[in-house]
């Protein structure tokens, strides 16, 4: 949540240019683009804080459960960094792309690692869900990055609620 209130207060002041039917939400962090790119720089601050913790907090289960625990608390570190290295530098797309990526991973093996036979599902197939998504002709990368956004906070959800 914290996450979504500093995106979209980025959004608002940047609303002459910004169209996530043409932009990444990673554009609203490029100091060659957004007029406060620092504002999108703490939604990446306070989210992946946030997802770091989490992460380590998934790692008192049980093994399987701190390797996906781990996982997530890279996912939240690789958040982080995306804001000094933002949109416009070298490395940002491959950050990016592994913030996804390891937060997916992250929640497929905690949930394999789950007593739950409901979160051995569930986990693995938001996983699936994101590869698929990765197939799929998107319109707009804002559009792609909506749907992993939206893929994360179900599978966050669906871990905290201990289904």
């Amino acid at each position: 949540m914290v996450f979504w209130i500093f995106t979209f207060f980025a959004i608002r002041i940047n609303s002459d240019w910004f169209r996530l039917s043409r932009h990444t939400y990673s554009k609203l962090g490029n100091p060659a683009l957004a007029r406060y790119p620092w504002v999108f720089w703490l939604a990446l601050i306070a989210g992946g804080s946030l997802v770091l913790s989490y992460g380590i907090w998934m790692m008192f289960g049980n093994k399987l459960q701190a390797v996906g625990g781990a996982y997530m608390a890279l996912s939240g570190i690789f958040m982080i960094l995306i804001a000094p290295i933002h949109d416009g530098m070298k490395p940002h797309d491959t950050l990016a792309f592994l913030t996804f990526f390891l937060f997916y991973v992250g929640s497929a093996i905690y949930g394999l690692g789950s007593e739950s036979t409901f979160q051995k599902i569930a986990q693995p197939s938001v996983l699936t869900a994101a590869i698929i998504g990765m197939f799929f002709k998107w319109s707009s990368g804002g559009y792609e990055e909506l749907y992993g956004i939206t893929l994360g906070m179900i599978s966050s959800f669906l871990i905290g609620a201990h289904i």
